[in-house]
């Protein structure tokens, strides 16, 4: 997907449904683009529902994340092997919801992302934040920069984001 498709298909969404899952499927666009999938994979965990034996959603955690990154050779056998869960993506429709992220710490009963996945994305498609094991986060700004140059930049993050580590 190059850029003006890219941001033609946000405002599609933004412009006619209004919806979260309008943005989801763009952003697995885009890690389809970007996620090595000789080495990882991403998981729609989106309609997960919290249980004690769910592979990529643990039923301590604040939530179920929109995705999860996975090592390729990831595989559920009703046992969470949290060494093969690398990280998630969640996808928000408003900006406010990326820009006040309400997930990634703990609170007193449940694990936040960050505790849970350690990598975390949160995005809109407009707005994209990663944060790197700790509330500091990298930003990519669609909205206050719509150029290719920054379409650019959001390859380029989202294909150096050591999953691994």
């Amino acid at each position: 997907m190059n850029f003006n498709t890219y941001v033609k298909k946000l405002k599609e969404v933004q412009d006619k449904s209004h919806l979260e899952n309008g943005y989801s499927h763009i952003v697995y666009q885009i890690f389809d683009i970007a996620l090595d999938d000789e080495k990882h994979s991403i998981v729609d965990t989106s309609s997960l529902k919290r249980t004690i034996n769910k592979a990529t959603a643990p039923r301590n955690v604040i939530a179920v994340p929109d995705f999860v990154i996975t090592k390729k050779g990831y595989f559920f056998d009703d046992i969470q092997k949290s060494d093969d869960i690398l990280g998630c993506v969640e996808v928000k429709y408003k900006d406010v919801d990326v820009t006040n992220p309400d997930r990634l710490c703990s609170m007193a009963k449940n694990k936040g992302y960050l505790e849970v996945y350690n990598k975390v994305i949160y995005t809109n498609g407009w707005i994209w934040r990663l944060y790197d094991g700790t509330p500091d986060y990298v930003e990519i700004n669609f909205r206050k920069n719509s150029a290719n140059a920054t379409y650019g930049e959001l390859l380029k993050l989202l294909c150096s984001i050591n999953w691994n580590e």
